[in-house]
């Protein structure tokens, strides 16, 4: 099994839904990169630098609103799967 951008929604949705013992015992058995797993180890723990996290973290003081849109919040959901 390849790495699959479907097959991770699908397990961040079952992870949303209290199922994350199973999301992380799967997780090292996907055949991916290791930079691909680190990026997605990294989004399941929500720790993208994000605009939303430098800002709770104090590193920028800026609103957390998206450069590109100037809508929404620039968070790890809205990054990846918007």
């Amino acid at each position: 099994m390849y790495y699959k951008v479907n097959a991770s929604y699908n397990r961040l949705s079952n992870w949303t839904n209290g199922d994350e013992k199973n999301l992380s015992e799967s997780f090292g058995k996907v055949k991916a990169l290791p930079s691909t797993q680190l990026r997605a180890w990294r989004v399941l723990h929500n720790i993208i630098a994000t605009k939303v996290n430098l800002v709770r973290m104090s590193i920028i003081v800026d609103s957390a609103i998206c450069v590109t849109c100037g809508e929404v919040k620039e968070d790890t959901p809205y990054l990846f799967f918007m």
